[in-house]
């Protein structure tokens, strides 16, 4: 399937079949890598059917084969303005490629989506803009840590839901005033909440730390679990951050302060 003449639109659809997480990993590759051969609008919609439930792992091969095509990017562009694929999962590499595309059309429309900030959260980032000015104090700051934050991160050691917040540790206030109060603006694939629908009825939500050939885990505040492949019903991802919206309505840009000044030891 994939090297025929024709191209039929069902040998697609049956390549499409396999990019579902109850298939192997190896399956999922070798569908994709035939629906990579095919052209047609129809492929890439079939590429996009399957974004919401493709792994991190797969995901950035779903991006790279969709950018090979001048009308698979076409398609791209039409679910990233729908919002059918939130725009922060489309890292900085590919955004510029779109936005220097040779295709004029493609890059009006690629820069018309990227430079489009939300602008309710591009709000609330600037009245915390201040923070920078502000002294921070490191046990205050580590109360509210414990009140706010620990139950996603540690600050060193595994991480839970969310990253070591010991690598940030150099990182500009600016950049951690994004990262607390604009969390989906980019999303890293191993920090997307997934929600998986298992056969016997039960619904787990968590970012997904593990898969192997027939199985996936995810892990969540409360723990991780492992889901045999054959026993799940779907596997989807909105392609947001766990990390919530709306600190800014328990943490004043003191608070915020004494966050980041208990998280940068500065």
């Amino acid at each position: 399937m994939g090297r025929g003449l024709t191209e039929d639109e069902q040998d697609i659809d049956r390549l499409g079949n396999l990019l579902q997480p109850q298939f192997p990993d190896s399956v999922q590759q070798a569908a994709l890598a035939g629906l990579r051969r095919v052209t047609g609008k129809h492929a890439a919609e079939v590429l996009l059917m399957r974004w919401k439930s493709s792994s991190p792992a797969l995901r950035p091969e779903l991006l790279s084969a969709l950018l090979t095509r001048r009308e698979w990017i076409q398609e791209l562009l039409v679910a990233l303005e729908q919002g059918q694929i939130p725009t922060g999962q489309i890292g900085t590499p590919e955004q510029q490629r779109l936005r220097t595309h040779r295709d004029g059309s493609i890059r009006q429309r690629a820069v018309k989506l990227f430079d489009v900030t939300e602008s309710e959260r591009q709000k609330v980032v600037e009245s915390y803009r201040g923070v920078a000015g502000l002294k921070g104090d490191l046990a205050r700051g580590g109360e509210l840590f414990q009140q706010n934050c620990v139950v996603c991160h540690q600050v060193q050691g595994r991480p839970q839901v969310g990253p070591d917040l010991g690598a940030l540790a150099d990182k500009s206030v600016e950049t951690l005033l994004i990262a607390i109060l604009d969390p989906n603006r980019a999303v890293e694939a191993r920090y997307v909440n997934y929600t998986a629908a298992t056969k016997d009825g039960r619904e787990l939500s968590g970012i997904m730390t593990a898969e192997t050939s027939n199985s996936i885990t995810l892990r969540s505040t409360t723990g991780e679990e492992t889901i045999l492949r054959s026993d799940l019903e779907q596997l989807t991802s909105a392609g947001l951050s766990p990390m919530p919206e709306g600190f800014e309505k328990v943490l004043t840009p003191q608070g915020l302060a004494d966050v980041i000044a208990f998280i940068t030891k500065k």
